[in-house]
C-alpha cells in the first residue's frame, strides 16, 4: 500500500508539473497579445479634406488631423476642400451617453439651438468653414437655451420633467 501511495504522489507531481506547464503557455500565448482595435473604414487623411484649422471657427481642429473621427460614409468621402460632402446614408460609431459610457450629459451645460443650416451639412459639422448662424425668434432673440431652462427634477418619481408641452 505504501509503494501505490508514493506512485500516486510522483504522478501526481508529473501532472502538477505539465499543468503548470500548459497554464504558462496559454498564458503567453493570450495575456502577451494586444487586442488590435479594428475600424469600418480605412484611414483617411482629412487634412486635405476639413477645413483649414486657422479659420477660427474651431471646427476641424484635431490634435492629429489624420486620425479624426469619421461619422458616416458622407465624411468619408475625399471631399476636394472647402466643399460639403454629400447627405449620408450610413453612419458609423455610433454611441451613447451614460456615467459609464462617453460621459453622462450634464443639463447645466446641455444646450438646444437651432441653427440656419443653409448652405451646410447637418450631418457633417467638421466641414463647415465657420459656425452656422442660429436663427433668431420674432424678438430677435437667439433660438439657443439649455436643457436646464426646459426641465424640472421630479423627486417623488426620481425623473426629470419637462415644464410644459405646446405649440404656438
Amino acid at each position: 500500500m505504501g509503494e501505490r501511495l508514493i506512485d500516486r504522489i510522483r504522478n501526481l507531481e508529473k501532472e502538477i508539473v505539465h499543468l503548470k506547464a500548459k497554464i504558462l503557455d496559454l498564458t503567453n500565448k493570450t495575456e502577451a497579445r494586444r487586442i488590435k482595435p479594428e475600424s469600418k473604414i480605412p484611414l483617411i487623411n482629412l487634412s486635405q479634406t476639413l477645413p483649414n484649422p486657422s479659420s477660427g471657427t474651431g471646427l476641424g481642429k484635431l490634435p492629429n488631423r489624420n486620425a479624426g473621427i469619421i461619422w458616416n460614409d458622407a465624411e468619408a468621402q475625399n471631399v476636394p476642400f472647402g466643399q460639403q460632402p454629400s447627405t449620408p446614408t450610413k453612419g458609423y460609431h455610433k454611441h451613447s451617453h451614460s456615467r459609464y459610457a462617453g460621459g453622462a450629459l450634464n443639463i447645466d451645460t446641455l444646450e438646444f439651438v437651432e441653427y440656419d443650416l443653409t448652405g451646410y451639412n447637418k450631418h457633417c459639422q467638421a466641414y463647415w468653414k465657420v459656425e452656422a448662424p442660429i436663427q433668431k425668434d420674432t424678438n430677435g432673440e437667439e433660438k439657443i437655451s439649455s436643457l436646464k431652462d426646459n426641465m424640472v427634477w421630479d423627486s417623488i418619481n426620481k425623473i426629470w420633467r419637462f415644464y410644459a408641452v405646446y405649440k404656438d
